[in-house]
């Protein structure tokens, strides 16, 4: 059987090699791996509905859905972060940090509007609490 690489230098059966074995990898990676993906990408969706859902039933200032997605991903987001080392050293310390995280996210999202006069209160000329 002839490659069509004899008398070539050595490495370009290496580099030949290494793309084919390369995309061979890939393809049994991204094979493999996509289930998983589907699963994680199924729970997430369900955490954003049940988040958008709670968020709505809690919201005293009629945000709008955009809004209320956004703070549903923000507070995912912020939870996440929490969960994923090095940032925390034990399950416990997650649970705690996760807990106080979620106190002073729902602090913000119910005591304070999220349009004060029409100006954003994170904007200039809005109001802050600093």
């Amino acid at each position: 059987m002839q490659t069509g690489l004899e008398g070539k230098p050595w490495w370009y059966g290496a580099v030949a090699g290494g793309v084919v074995g390369g995309i061979l990898f890939a393809g049994g990676w991204y094979y493999l791996l996509e289930p998983r993906r589907s699963e994680i990408g199924a729970k997430r969706q369900a955490y954003l509905k049940h988040g958008l859902r709670v968020l709505g039933d809690l919201d005293p200032h009629g945000r709008s859905g955009d809004e209320l997605m956004s703070a549903t991903n923000l507070l995912l987001g912020m939870l996440n972060g929490i969960a994923t080392r090095p940032f925390v050293r034990s399950g416990e310390d997650a649970r705690a940090l996760a807990g106080e995280v979620a106190a002073l996210f729902l602090y913000g999202f119910l005591e304070r509007s999220a349009d004060r006069g029409g100006v954003p209160a994170a904007l200039p000329g809005g109001e802050h609490d600093a």
